[in-house]
């Protein structure tokens, strides 16, 4: 026989990513705690929100309101006895608008009082390699030709027929090299950044 239990149909919904905690994960438990302040005659019109605002799923303040406005209701009752037809009316108005709030809490509409959604926060882009660097790299160090036309065969053109006054390193540092590295925007040479973060120009084999 299985003695696990699956979860309480009247417990919260775990919270979907980037967004709120849910106050109901079923409809049963949606009714059930709509009606908690229309059976308890608003005694406990406000326990729904105490248990939402513990979840997260609404402000505190919107919990804090609703137990200030049932005690000042008991009070009210037990001083002024008397006033039936006064007390009777706003002790209607105090469930018809707790029992409908409630029932409004995982609604996407009834925004008023709730904690805002949280956006999910997107993976860190993963380095991409440079295929114009590794073609270089390969025509450098393994003797690989380029293909005829890239932009690697036309660096490695220029490379042999231009020069710069002043070299313009465009870095192109892969996650595994050793040192930075970097092309000059200009002649397209290959360089290297020394130790005391001076680019050079890369000794060719």
């Amino acid at each position: 026989m299985n003695n696990q239990s699956g979860p309480s149909p009247y417990g919260a919904e775990p919270m979907p990513p980037g967004g709120r905690p849910r106050m109901f994960n079923s409809r049963a438990a949606q009714i059930v705690w709509t009606i908690v302040p229309i059976v308890t005659l608003g005694l406990a019109a406000a326990v729904p929100f105490v248990t939402a605002a513990v979840k997260g799923v609404i402000r505190p303040w919107i919990a804090i309101l609703y137990v200030a406005v049932s005690v000042a209701f008991l009070v009210m009752v037990t001083v002024q006895p008397d006033e039936d037809a006064f007390s009777g009316l706003l002790l209607i108005l105090l469930i018809v608008a707790a029992a409908t709030h409630t029932a409004l809490l995982d609604s996407a509409r009834a925004i008023t009082g709730k904690r805002p959604r949280r956006r999910a926060t997107p993976d860190p882009e993963r380095p991409r390699a440079n295929p114009t660097h590794i073609a270089v790299l390969e025509h450098d160090l393994l003797g690989i030709p380029p293909e005829p036309g890239s932009m690697a065969a036309l660096t490695i053109a220029l490379r042999k027929t231009a020069d710069c006054i002043e070299h313009r390193p465009v870095d192109t540092t892969a996650v595994d090299d050793p040192h930075p590295t970097a092309l000059c925007e200009g002649c397209g040479r290959h360089m290297v950044q020394d130790s005391e973060g001076h680019w050079q120009i890369a000794l060719q084999q």
